[in-house]
């Protein structure tokens, strides 16, 4: 975790895709990069956290399943933090993506 720096954020929470770089991003790791943010805002009290799409690039999966995993593990989630989650994206297709994910579609 580090310091916002000139973003809006606070707090930046970084968390590895895969166990090693250069290897190819799984599902399984982006629900567990996911689950390693939702376990840092129950220990450090964080409200509210900005998720990017995770995983969707070169070497990675396709963003559709990045999204539902991202999705998945929040809204399986029952700790009591974070309250507020936003889905950050850069583009349209990426606010598509999560849209379909949200609502169950793809």
């Amino acid at each position: 975790m580090t310091d916002g720096g000139k973003l809006r954020a606070r707090h930046l929470i970084h968390v590895p895709n895969t166990n090693k770089a250069g290897e190819q991003v799984q599902v399984e790791d982006i629900a567990r990069a996911t689950a390693a943010v939702i376990v840092t805002c129950e220990l450090k009290g964080y409200n509210s956290v900005a998720v990017p799409l995770m995983g969707a690039f070169d070497t990675g999966i396709p963003a559709e399943e990045a999204a539902r995993a991202i999705h998945s593990e929040f809204r399986s989630h029952r700790g009591e933090r974070p309250i507020r989650v936003l889905f950050v994206a850069r583009n349209s297709d990426e606010i598509d993506v999560f849209e379909m994910a949200i609502e169950g579609l793809s």
